[in-house]
């Protein structure tokens, strides 16, 4: 049986989101995420917010969502219905900047690592930026897989890291395996250094971005939209607030994006501090 979905109001459409029909790849009570070949949307809730493959839609959402989507202009074909999509409610999750942001990315650095520290779920990968954090993983599973992600971002913050997103590519627990988390945070913290610190990091975030696709689509869309430089607005509102700029406190923006998944959040955001503690020593030391 298939339901036709209750109605739904989009509130915001993302920037990937392109006209195609698509087949149901996963669907949960407040989500569901829809495939086509390498393209890819998400139908999200509200408290998820927006992002550049995102639907961001006020429910009620359906008991059973339908095989297939069609995303034409202006409309989305969900099931038996059709759910307008608003022109005016574009999301772009761009972010300007430039070098006289440097001294604020540099400042953010500890404050950062001290709220990450604070607030990060013990089974995260803030033990990567604080050793004690390693009994967490105390079983031979747990070990085997902490020596595995630590070695491949060693390698990946090293000279050779296309090697480091090989190494981590799909490793680890949940929908978005940590491993592809933390190479998002890292595609984007290179962005910024890139644009704020100088850094000719083109060839290397693009090596990096084709070494970490994998099997996974929602991984794989997010890796190419942070290569890009197009982010999820929590991530987004993470990366403004440490460049200084007007908005939510920091301690608000890292409290945001750690409700993203179970690590998920925690490990993107782990992944943009130890590149941009990277990129800022590489820029400090002129290399």
């Amino acid at each position: 049986m298939i339901a036709s979905p209750p109605s739904l109001e989009v509130r915001s459409v993302g920037e990937r989101v392109l006209p195609g029909r698509y087949s149901l790849h996963s669907g949960f009570a407040a989500a569901a995420n829809y495939v086509s070949g390498d393209g890819l949307f998400c139908i999200v809730s509200l408290a998820a917010g927006p992002g550049p493959f995102s639907l961001v839609a006020d429910g009620p959402f359906p008991e059973l969502w339908p095989g297939t989507a069609v995303v034409e202009p202006g409309l989305l074909r969900l099931g038996t219905a059709g759910v307008p999509l608003p022109p005016g409610r574009r999301y772009d999750g761009r972010i300007s900047c430039d070098p006289a942001d440097a001294p604020a990315l540099r400042k953010c650095l500890i404050p950062l690592r001290e709220a990450l520290l604070r607030s990060a779920p013990e089974r995260s990968a803030a033990f990567l930026i604080e050793p004690s954090r390693d009994a967490a993983f105390a079983s031979p599973s747990g070990r085997e897989y902490a020596a595995a992600l630590r070695e491949g971002v060693v390698k990946l913050l090293g000279p050779d890291p296309a090697s480091g997103a090989r190494r981590i590519r799909g490793l680890g627990p949940g929908f978005t395996p940590a491993g592809d988390d933390l190479l998002c945070g890292y595609l984007g913290a290179g962005l910024i250094a890139e644009k704020v610190l100088g850094l000719d990091l083109r060839e290397t975030r693009e090596a990096v971005g084709r070494e970490a696709q994998g099997g996974n689509p929602l991984s794989n869309s997010s890796l190419r939209c942070a290569v890009d430089g197009c982010f999820a607005d929590k991530f987004r509102d993470l990366i403004l607030a440490c460049l200084g700029r007007p908005g939510r406190p920091l301690e608000s923006c890292v409290e945001a994006i750690l409700e993203l998944g179970a690590t998920s959040g925690a490990d993107l955001a782990v992944g943009f501090f130890l590149a941009a503690r990277r990129f800022s020593g590489e820029a400090a030391h002129g290399c």
